[in-house]
């Protein structure tokens, strides 16, 4: 016969360890449970915190963007301000030249103009003379 089955006192030791191992391992789902719901709890605190954390520093980070961007336009401005002060002042200039030279071009015209109109009375008194001549020509021919 087996030993077991002969001793009623093991049989007593068996049934005492399962009520201790089922008891322990009820101990140890609740101890687990709990440590879980303490380090949800915990990570839920540690996971805000760091939103929070990670909301100033993208706030921090956004106020620091928006201020080089606007200190960027302000030197952008600056610059195409400069930059057109300077074209407007050498427009003012090659203006100027231009005036100039179209000046001499009209005091050319004028000069010209002048000489076109001596030469058309020049030649006005050669046509007439010429007339004279021709009408003189006529009548000694008559």
């Amino acid at each position: 016969m087996d030993r077991d089955a002969r001793d009623p006192s093991l049989d007593e030791v068996r049934q005492e360890l399962r009520q201790d191992i089922h008891a322990s391992a009820a101990e140890t789902r609740q101890y687990v449970d709990g440590v879980a719901t303490e380090l949800g709890r915990d990570l839920r605190q540690e996971i805000q915190a760091s939103a929070g954390g990670t909301r100033q520093y993208v706030d921090a980070v956004a106020a620091g963007l928006r201020q080089q961007i606007e200190a960027s336009a302000v030197e952008t401005r600056s610059h195409v301000d400069a930059v057109a002060a300077e074209t407007r002042r050498h427009f003012d200039v090659v203006a100027e030249g231009m005036l100039s030279k179209v000046q001499l071009v009209a005091e050319g015209l004028g000069a010209l103009g002048e000489k076109v109109e001596r030469f058309r009375e020049e030649v006005h008194e050669d046509f007439r003379k010429v007339d004279r001549r021709l009408l003189r020509l006529e009548a000694e021919r008559l």
